[in-house]
């Protein structure tokens, strides 16, 4: 059983319990992980048009998918123009506010960089790659990180160029987020006023639970089967977590994570198991999570200052934990 999996049964055996009424839920492979949908009530249109419009995006914005947008321009060349379409080029421009604030922690061109680390690919790596190509890259792309790619805006069209042949897009820390909160507004647009969508552990709720909040636990990233906080969200709150034990390989007793550090192009080491962003939408909950793994935890405070609304849970290599103020959430003692 995968992580993903067993996190989304964990998440919604605790949306079901103690609730004697019914809690519809649905779950379907989308954006390479397991995605649910649980409404009060039979809502099945509305389900599978928001399942629908999450596979419009998969397509959309996919860096996997040879015969996306996006992989177009990736293999296209350097210093070339490529036209975007509307939804794309202001999902990359709301990416660029928290790039620059994240001082390029969070950063939408490491597509390359994946790929030499072996996380483009569905078999891992089973050792790092040679330190000579890790030497190239960073070398090529650290100094060059602010200018990455260029977004050009003109009347009719919004055009990117990529920069420097070490980068290419990967939207893969804010576009699942973006995708969540586009089911959640087709949930919304079919008169649903209740539901919870989670992509692997990464959500978004609206409403409520018959009145009370949804219930949602915090998986412990050394125990797949263990709830280390919960958190109990209404109205309308995203939260997504980052960690090291989503996609990963072992080399000589150390773990290499997918996560990968801009400033370094390495795995991201400053000490976090998992990192847990609570905002009002899943796109910057997204991006912020990816940000705040790859910094301190003082940086990372200051970071989420630029953002009010925003709260975060951090879990260290021993299982401590520090919250910023504000989070929603119990941190539940060992039993």
């Amino acid at each position: 059983m995968s992580r993903t999996w067993s996190t989304l049964l964990l998440l919604v055996s605790l949306l079901l319990s103690g609730c004697s009424e019914k809690v519809e839920n649905t779950t379907q492979l989308r954006m390479g992980t397991w995605v649910s949908i649980s409404t009060l009530g039979q809502h099945g249109a509305a389900v599978e048009a928001a399942f629908a419009e999450m596979g419009r995006l998969e397509k959309a914005l996919s860096s996997h998918d040879p015969n996306s947008p996006i992989s177009r321009i990736n293999q296209g060349s350097v210093n070339q123009w490529h036209p975007l379409d509307d939804e794309t080029a202001q999902l990359l421009e709301r990416g660029l506010i928290i790039q620059k604030a994240s001082l390029n922690r969070f950063h939408m061109g490491l597509y390359h960089l994946s790929q030499l680390w072996g996380f483009m690919s569905e078999t891992p790596l089973s050792q790092p790659p040679a330190l000579p190509l890790r030497e190239m890259w960073r070398q090529q792309a650290t100094p060059n990180l602010e200018h990455a790619f260029s977004l050009s805006k003109q009347p009719d069209t919004t055009t990117l160029r990529i920069n420097n042949p070490a980068f290419g897009l990967d939207l893969g820390a804010i576009a699942k987020g973006y995708a969540i909160d586009r089911a959640i507004a087709v949930l919304r647009a079919h008169g649903v006023e209740n539901a919870i969508v989670n992509a692997g552990g990464d959500l978004r709720v609206i409403g409520s639970k018959f009145g009370q909040p949804w219930r949602i636990g915090i998986q412990d990233p050394t125990d797949k089967e263990r709830v280390i906080a919960r958190s109990d969200l209404q109205g309308d709150r995203a939260m997504v977590t980052s960690g090291d034990y989503e996609r990963f390989f072992i080399y000589q007793g150390r773990r290499y994570h997918h996560i990968l550090d801009p400033m370094s192009g390495e795995p991201a080491d400053y000490g976090w198991r998992s990192v847990s962003v609570q905002a009002a939408d899943a796109e910057t909950a997204d991006a912020l999570s990816t940000a705040l793994f790859t910094m301190d935890l003082a940086q990372g405070k200051r970071l989420l200052e630029q953002f009010p609304g925003c709260q975060a849970l951090w879990v260290d290599q021993q299982g401590e934990h520090q919250q910023s103020e504000g989070f929603i959430g119990q941190w539940l003692t060992p039993s």
